[in-house]
C-alpha cells in the first residue's frame, strides 16, 4: 500500500486565531513539532510556524494576525508524489491535511 497523507500525517493540537503568540510557542516546544495548524470552528484557516512567528512584534500578538492564511492543505488521499509536489508549490515544509476544510492532521517536511 502506497503511503498517503493519512497514512504519513501526526494528528497535532491546533490554535485558533485568539491564542496569543506565546501559548503557541510554548505549545509547539512542548510537542516538538515546528507548525501549528490555526482552527475556526473546526475549519482549518492557516498554518502558524517559525517563519510566521519570527513576524510577530511581541508574545501578545493573535495567531491569526501573523499565520499564513490560506494554508497550504492536502487531502488526506493524496500520495507521497502529490504532497512534495505541493511543499514545493506552497514554498512551505508543513501542509495540513483537510477533508474538504475539517483539519485532520499535520504533515512536516522533516518527518516524511
Amino acid at each position: 500500500m502506497a503511503d498517503t497523507a493519512r497514512t504519513l500525517m501526526r494528528a497535532v493540537p491546533a490554535v485558533t486565531p485568539e491564542t496569543d503568540v506565546a501559548t503557541a510557542i510554548r505549545l509547539m516546544r512542548r510537542l516538538g513539532v515546528r507548525h501549528l495548524p490555526v482552527v475556526e470552528r473546526r475549519h482549518c484557516v492557516g498554518l502558524l510556524g517559525e517563519h510566521e512567528l519570527a513576524g510577530a512584534t511581541g508574545p501578545d500578538d493573535l495567531v491569526g494576525l501573523v499565520c499564513r492564511r490560506p494554508a497550504p492543505c492536502v487531502s488526506p488521499d493524496a500520495d507521497r508524489r502529490h504532497i512534495d509536489e505541493q511543499l514545493r508549490h506552497d514554498h512551505t515544509d508543513a501542509l495540513g491535511v483537510v477533508d474538504g476544510v475539517q483539519l485532520l492532521g499535520l504533515l512536516e517536511g522533516d518527518q516524511l
